[in-house]
C-alpha cells in the first residue's frame, strides 16, 4: 500500500544492467560464466522520457502516415458499393 492507502507503482522502459565483475573467487562459476551474470541491478528510463519519445513530433508524425495509408487501403471505393 503507497501513501494515502493508494497502491503506487514505478513505471520504466529497462535499457541496460549491470553484470557481476569480480576479482574474487566464486566457487559455484567457471570463470567464463562470471561475465555474463546479471546482478539484477537495471538502468531504468522514467516512462515519462519514453512517452516524451513515442508521443514526439516525428513519431507522431509517422504514425498518422501509416494510419492514412491503411485507411485508404481498406476504405470501401465507389466500385466497390
Amino acid at each position: 500500500m503507497g501513501i494515502g492507502g493508494m497502491d503506487q507503482y514505478l513505471l520504466g522502459a529497462i535499457r541496460g544492467h549491470w553484470d557481476h565483475r569480480s576479482g574474487g573467487q566464486v566457487d559455484y562459476l567457471a570463470e567464463d560464466e562470471l561475465e555474463a551474470v546479471n546482478m539484477g541491478i537495471a538502468v531504468v528510463t522514467p516512462i515519462q522520457d519514453v512517452l516524451d519519445i513515442i508521443n514526439g513530433p516525428a513519431l507522431a508524425r509517422d504514425r498518422r502516415r501509416e494510419d492514412d495509408e491503411f485507411s485508404a487501403a481498406i476504405a470501401p471505393t465507389p466500385d466497390s458499393l
